[in-house]
């Protein structure tokens, strides 16, 4: 009689796990296939995830984007508002908006208007950042350095389409 009990509990928990195996592959899918750019980070700054549009606007496949530190991708411009851009991040209960120039390892990015805000744990400990734009970049093609081959003055296209960060 407790195996029958047991049983019928354990396949109500499994139904239950696999109806949020759907939801979470509904929203993963949802957030590949977004127009904007989307990175998520650890609280460490090393890059997570990053949907499909990230991925295209840093010309990095997504292997290759995680484990990366976010600041890579802030242009050497706009770096010295970096780190208190993320401590102001980590220290508000909301969203922190501000200016960013962005662009991979670039000496100028792509002026946006960042906004991010920490992903907290049930500890309220900061576990990482999200954060999205609300300017697209324009397409063009920006001269920068190509984080994956460290070539200076490669073009690195950036489309409209292809969203933003």
């Amino acid at each position: 009689m407790k195996t029958d009990a047991w049983l019928a509990r354990y396949e109500r928990l499994e139904r239950h796990h696999e109806g949020h195996d759907d939801d979470l592959a509904y929203f993963k899918r949802i957030f590949d296939e977004a127009p904007a750019a989307y990175v998520v980070t650890r609280a460490t700054h090393l890059i997570v995830d990053a949907n499909s549009a990230a991925q295209r606007m840093f010309n990095w496949p997504l292997d290759q984007l995680r484990g990366k530190p976010l600041n890579l991708f802030v242009a050497t411009s706009g770096r010295h508002i970096f780190r208190p851009l993320v401590r102001d991040i980590e220290a508000a209960a909301d969203s922190v908006v501000r200016p960013l120039s962005l662009g991979p390892d670039c000496e100028t990015g792509k002026d946006v208007i960042f906004s991010a805000r920490a992903m907290r744990g049930q500890d309220g400990n900061v576990e990482g950042i999200t954060g999205s734009s609300s300017s697209r970049f324009s397409p063009e093609i920006l001269t920068c350095c190509n984080p994956a081959t460290r070539v200076k003055n490669e073009p690195f296209r950036v489309s409209s389409e292809e969203g933003f960060l």
